[in-house]
């Protein structure tokens, strides 16, 4: 899975359903790249972090917390 949530100070939510196959056998790595304060994209956000070093990365946690789905017919 490669994807990006920038900077939106909201919790980011990953379905990983679509992964559950390769997950039986196999590990999963979450890899977080920091923020550069030259990228392009930033000009398009209304706020912007306080950069250190003209980089920005700020992980509070990892939770993993299962969700289920029931149909319920009348």
């Amino acid at each position: 899975m490669i994807t990006d949530h920038f900077y939106h100070e909201r919790i980011w939510e990953v379905g990983l359903k679509s992964f559950a196959e390769k997950l039986v056998d196999n590990k999963m790595a979450l890899i977080f790249h920091p923020m550069h304060d030259n990228d392009s994209y930033l000009a398009d956000l209304k706020s912007l972090p306080e950069f250190e070093n003209g980089k920005y990365l700020n992980v509070k946690g990892v939770e993993v917390i299962p969700e289920y789905k029931v149909k319920i017919k009348w």
